[in-house]
């Protein structure tokens, strides 16, 4: 099962949240063009410098765009691993990062309290089930 992860900083910089879940228009397992189609263009390839920045494991982003929810505005980059396997990560990152514990109390009221959480160098780590959708 895959899970919801949220990463939240201290000093009010929101860490990067990795939606491992599928996400809005695209479906774990696709291609970076399969993915870029299904977005109707709310997607692009990263600059050179937005793929250097944003390396998560070794890997850069192969799509970047933004995505807001009902009240929140992020940017968001999406990560493929070998053809085989394709989508395996989407990162959201606050635009407002005063929000970030905003953005906890609602992923709060989605999914309850969360399953895991510890303080970390960069932030506290919080970590949420999605049992009705096997995430």
């Amino acid at each position: 099962m895959r899970c919801v992860f949220a990463y939240i900083a201290c000093a009010s910089v929101l860490m990067p949240i990795h939606a491992l879940a599928d996400w809005q228009y695209t479906k774990w397992g696709m291609s970076v063009e399969q993915a870029a189609r299904a977005s109707d263009g709310q997607l692009r390839a990263p600059t050179a410098p937005e793929r250097s920045a944003q390396v998560v494991n070794g890997v850069a982003p192969g799509l970047v765009g933004t995505y807001r929810s009902a009240t929140f505005n992020f940017k968001c980059a999406l990560y493929f691993t070998s053809t085989n396997l394709g989508l395996g990560r989407v990162t959201l990152t606050a635009m407002d990062y005063q929000q970030s514990r905003t953005i906890i109390e609602s992923l709060r009221g989605l999914y309850g309290e969360p399953i895991e959480f510890s303080h970390g160098r960069f932030g506290d780590k919080f970590r949420w089930r999605d049992d009705p959708h096997d995430n």
